[in-house]
């Protein structure tokens, strides 16, 4: 094949040993040299060490094929290398799996999980009139735009108790200043506010 087909670089062959087994083959043309010639070209041309050694090896030729290296492996051995290297891959790609999920759950608390805690928490605290403070943008896309929206919200409720105090402040300064007794009755006969008068005239401090 080497000799019809020089340019062929290798081959590869299944064949039968004599134990009967199959074999994958590499078969690797051994063709003369440049190098080659200077101790098997001619007799006479060969160092004197090499001529020593007798008479054979000599007289080749550039580009004589001179031989056939081959290389044998039992398909049986290459089969289990195959199966190894297929367990091996799949305990990678396992892995790899693995990891990416654990990446996936640990993203997902820090950038979802987290920041709807903290929403939730604060929603908590403006509902039973706790005290309200805008909390840390975290996460990114919809969560953040959700706790941007929440902040927001938050600051608008402080602006308008911060309002409402200074309106009772004010409201509570004028009615202490007023010498009559006045007080101001809630819906359910509860009363919400007295001035100093009032006060003082049903002896309450």
């Amino acid at each position: 094949q080497f000799k019809l087909d020089p340019a062929t670089p290798h081959l590869f062959s299944t064949v039968s040993g004599e134990d009967g087994g199959q074999y994958r083959q590499l078969a690797l043309p051994l063709w003369v040299e440049q190098e080659c010639l200077r101790c098997h070209g001619a007799k006479g041309d060969a160092p004197a060490a090499v001529q020593q050694l007798g008479d054979g090896g000599f007289g080749y030729q550039l580009g004589d094929l001179r031989g056939v290296l081959q290389v044998r492996m039992p398909m049986a051995e290459i089969e289990r290398l195959s199966q190894a290297n297929i367990r091996e891959s799949m305990l990678l790609l396992l892995l790899l799996t693995l990891l990416l999920g654990v990446g996936l759950v640990i993203g997902l608390f820090y950038w979802v999980v987290l920041p709807i805690r903290g929403l939730t928490r604060a929603s908590e605290r403006m509902a039973q009139g706790g005290y309200l403070e805008p909390i840390p943008i975290q996460g990114g896309g919809e969560v953040a735009a959700l706790t941007q929206s929440f902040n927001r919200l938050t600051c608008a409720v402080m602006r308008h108790e911060g309002e409402l105090q200074r309106q009772r402040t004010f409201l509570k300064t004028v009615i202490d200043g007023v010498a009559d007794p006045i007080m101001v009755i809630g819906p359910e006969y509860h009363i919400q506010m007295m001035n100093r008068a009032a006060a003082e005239f049903h002896g309450v401090d």
